[in-house]
C-alpha cells in the first residue's frame, strides 16, 4: 500500500512517535501497531522507521 500510496497515512501522530522520529513522520495502522514512515515526494521513496505498539504511543 505505501508503494503505491504514500500520502495515504496520517499525519496526526501522538507527540511521542513525533519526538521520536521527526515531523515529517506519517503512521498507517498495522493493528495492534503503528507503521510509522516518511515519505520524500522529490526522490519517491518512503523510509519505513519502525512499528510502534498502539498502547506505548502517547
Amino acid at each position: 500500500m505505501l508503494e503505491a500510496f504514500p500520502l495515504s497515512g496520517s499525519t496526526n501522530v501522538p507527540a511521542s512517535i513525533t519526538a521520536e522520529f521527526g515531523p515529517c513522520v506519517r503512521k498507517c495502522t498495522v493493528n495492534p501497531f503503528d507503521l510509522v514512515y516518511e515519505y520524500d515526494a522529490q526522490s519517491d521513496t518512503v523510509f519505513v522507521y519502525g512499528l510502534v505498539h498502539q498502547r506505548m504511543a502517547k
